[in-house]
């Protein structure tokens, strides 16, 4: 993520920010971009349209956006978070000029004026919920989420990259859990406090096949 400022030189005074957020959705060819990949192309956007965009200080000034919690490569986004500081307001149409520069699979859907410069994005994310869609239809899915629930616990061994094994509980990251039909499924997974659970870990636990995962909400507290 970008926005870690050095320390400029002693006396200087640092311009003025002004920090603006934006909500995004991530889709298509898109969601396939890995978290770095997407800053890329956010900042190139910015840059194609002119804007004002602040600095960090140092020797390596870099821009300073600010985002929620990185969805996995694979998995689309609905409404994600992004600040951006700027060295002045900038454009009145920010959102309606971002969204025609970015790539496809990236649109820019709105700007929340109420919260921006609080509290960063990442430091405020409690949750997020995620819709499943199934490689198969499972006829008993809505059982299995019920069985789920009752546990009081579901420890898995999950991977999160070349070498990398975790031991988790499923159970104890789920806060909510809910059949949508044979092949769909909904679920709020907690954010911190040493859970590491993903949507697909969910499915596994229910013994079905994620076939589409997207992130519709992501819980914050500024």
């Amino acid at each position: 993520m970008t926005g870690q400022s050095a320390s400029g030189p002693p006396g200087e005074v640092p311009a003025p920010r002004i920090t603006r957020r934006l909500r995004f959705d991530k889709a298509g060819p898109a969601r396939y971009l890995p978290h770095n990949d997407l800053i890329t192309a956010l900042v190139r956007a910015l840059r194609r349209i002119n804007a004002p965009l602040a600095y960090s200080q140092g020797f390596s000034p870099k821009p300073r956006l600010r985002f929620g919690p990185p969805l996995p490569v694979g998995h689309c986004g609905r409404g994600e978070l992004v600040d951006i500081e700027f060295s002045d307001p900038g454009p009145a149409d920010l959102v309606a000029l971002l969204d025609r520069a970015c790539p496809d699979g990236i649109s820019i859907v709105a700007e929340d004026r109420s919260v921006a410069g609080r509290r960063s994005p990442m430091a405020a994310a409690r949750s997020y919920r995620y819709r499943v869609l199934l490689a198969d239809p499972a006829p008993d899915l809505a059982p299995s989420v019920r069985r789920f629930m009752e546990l009081e616990s579901a420890p898995a061994t999950v991977r999160r990259g070349p070498g990398r094994v975790r031991e988790i509980d499923v159970r104890k990251a789920v806060r909510d859990l809910s059949a949508k039909g044979p092949d769909e499924f909904e679920v709020e997974i907690a954010i911190g406090e040493g859970t590491l659970c993903r949507p697909e870990d969910v499915a596994d636990a229910l013994g079905v096949g994620g076939n589409s995962f997207t992130r519709v909400n992501v819980k914050y507290e500024f």
